[in-house]
């Protein structure tokens, strides 16, 4: 329905019957929303309606297992995709507390910088990154 039709429409009214389902029968399952958070969000096309359902979906997993990092880092990208700028550097912060050693959340953050044309803070955070990844490569 999305991939070949691109009926979002329809799409994001069966993510909302999805969420429904999984509140009913899955309430606990914060990984199962976040997976499909994640993929289906991926295929949207940034079409509002379906990242609106997206974030309902995270938001549920987040409020199951709120010291994940990971869903802290999704949240960022989906805003990132809605272009809320500044909600998605709080997201990616919030993951960068929680796990320090987080690349995904440091990405996030230093693509939040590009995104505000703060090229120079990007480019002193891309250093950063370069220096961890090169100390925690090795053996």
């Amino acid at each position: 329905m999305l991939c070949l039709e691109g009926k979002y429409s329809e799409v994001a009214a069966k993510l909302g019957e999805l969420v429904t389902t999984m509140d009913r029968f899955e309430p606990k399952a914060h990984q199962l929303y976040h997976m499909y958070s994640a993929a289906f969000s991926r295929l949207c096309g940034r079409h509002s309606m379906v990242l609106q359902q997206t974030t309902t979906l995270l938001e549920r997993a987040m409020s199951i297992s709120h010291d994940n990092s990971l869903y802290h880092t999704e949240m960022g990208n989906q805003l990132m995709m809605q272009g809320k700028v500044s909600e998605a550097k709080k997201s990616y912060k919030t993951a960068s507390r929680i796990d320090e050693s987080s690349m995904l959340a440091c990405l996030g953050g230093t693509s939040c910088l590009l995104a505000a044309d703060s090229s120079e803070d990007a480019a002193s955070q891309l250093d950063c990154l370069h220096e961890r990844s090169a100390t925690t490569s090795r053996p």
